[in-house]
């Protein structure tokens, strides 16, 4: 037998983790002394007292660690297990560290805000009402349904002559409790023609004409963005919040509150790299001047 100082010699274990392990009944003493109540182990705990080193070193929790002791095929699994979930949470780390790095360079280095004029744009979308609770799931469902409805809205369109362009653009409207109004819009040649189903998929259909108008702008073409897959803004919102707020140094009136509304609209695949260009324009009011 060997004492409990020799044992963990032996194992790589210190003395406190073993009685630690005593108690929690993954590796007992073959023999405590009742007067002085040392332990004594016996050479045949070495394998498992190894093995409970080693994984407890790879921060297994002691629960799988127990699990893994029952056999040699246990044992692995258990690792394999393990291992597979320190990979993916490795993964979404890494992702999200990149997303922070995209935060901190906009904030340090924002795009750049323009004001331009614009002509006036007959539309043609569908819409959704989203909540204000915050849902990954619920978000990224709702996003599919508005994206597979304008698809068939498209086809409807073609089908009555009428010529959708690109990009497409998403207005949201906020409202006082935090919902959102989401539309997902087709710019078009001329009005929107007659004909058109009330509704698509479940959503209703909405046509328009955007006016003539002042647009403020931020454009961001600097590569993949991250920061939306982990619930932070889209670096040109920093941006274009950035120019609103200078706006607002500046006395001009703020133009998120009334009947304002933001657009965005995405170019795949024209940013320098490859990636995609996203574009935010909120409306200021009327144009300075069109030709």
């Amino acid at each position: 037998m060997l004492s409990i100082g020799e044992f963990a010699q032996v194992t790589g274990l210190t003395i406190k983790a073993l009685r630690h392990y005593d108690e929690r009944g993954l590796i007992r003493p073959i023999r405590v002394d009742p007067l002085t109540r040392h332990r004594s182990y016996g050479s045949a705990q070495l394998g498992d007292a190894v093995l409970v080193a080693a994984l407890r070193a790879a921060e297994v929790p002691l629960e799988r660690v127990r699990a893994a002791l029952a056999s040699s095929s246990d044992a692995r699994a258990v690792l394999t297990g393990f291992r597979s979930e320190v990979t993916a949470a490795r993964a979404a780390q890494d992702e999200a560290l990149a997303a922070a790095e995209v935060l901190v360079d906009a904030l340090a280095d924002p795009a750049p805000v323009v004001e331009r004029n614009a002509h006036a744009q007959p539309w043609a979308g569908v819409e959704l009402r989203v909540p204000a609770y915050d849902d990954p799931e619920y978000v990224a469902g709702a996003d599919a349904a508005l994206s597979r409805a304008a698809r068939r809205l498209r086809a409807e369109l073609e089908r009555t002559g009428a010529q959708p362009q690109h990009p497409m653009w998403t207005s949201m409207e906020a409202d006082d409790d935090g919902a959102a109004l989401l539309r997902l819009c087709w710019p078009l040649s001329a009005s929107a023609p007659d004909g058109l189903p009330a509704e698509i998929e479940g959503l209703p259909v909405r046509t328009g004409t955007l006016p003539a108008r002042r647009e403020l702008v931020a454009r961001w073409d600097r590569g993949e963005d991250l920061t939306t897959r982990h619930g932070l803004p889209h670096p040109a919102m920093i941006s274009l919040l950035q120019g609103l707020s200078a706006r607002d140094a500046a006395g001009a009136p703020d133009p998120m509150t009334g009947t304002g509304s933001l657009r965005q609209a995405v170019w795949p695949g024209e940013g320098p790299d490859g990636s995609a260009t996203v574009e935010l324009t909120v409306a200021l009011g009327a144009p300075v001047r069109l030709p």
